[in-house]
């Protein structure tokens, strides 16, 4: 799959000598979802392997939730602090985020 046009001769190959009553595309996209699957059942190979119904521990609950909450709320109001007159930044160069000017121009062309 990483070099180029490989996978696409295998299918064209495959479907030259290949009884079938898919033309070449239908094949090629046939090889394409089957490639998706396994890859797919690569990545969840550790899912496959826990047991069914098995609790996930608390402490991974909680420091996985813990983390991706203040990321979010990072996400959020992160950009509120750095362009707010609260930045602590902006207080230890002693400036401030004030606008000191504005200009508006419009054109009709």
């Amino acid at each position: 799959m990483g070099m180029p046009f490989i996978f696409e001769l295998r299918s064209i190959i495959d479907w030259t000598f290949t009884g079938t009553s898919l033309d070449v595309f239908q094949w090629i996209k046939l090889a394409q979802i089957q490639a998706d699957m396994y890859i797919a059942k690569c990545y969840n190979k550790p899912y496959m392997e826990k047991p069914t119904g098995e609790k996930i521990p608390h402490v991974t609950k909680g420091a996985l939730g813990c983390l991706l909450t203040f990321g979010v709320i990072m996400l959020i109001f992160g950009p509120l602090l750095l362009f707010s007159n609260i930045n602590p930044i902006s207080k230890m160069i002693n400036t401030s985020n004030a606008a000191l000017d504005f200009k508006m121009q419009i054109d009709m062309v």
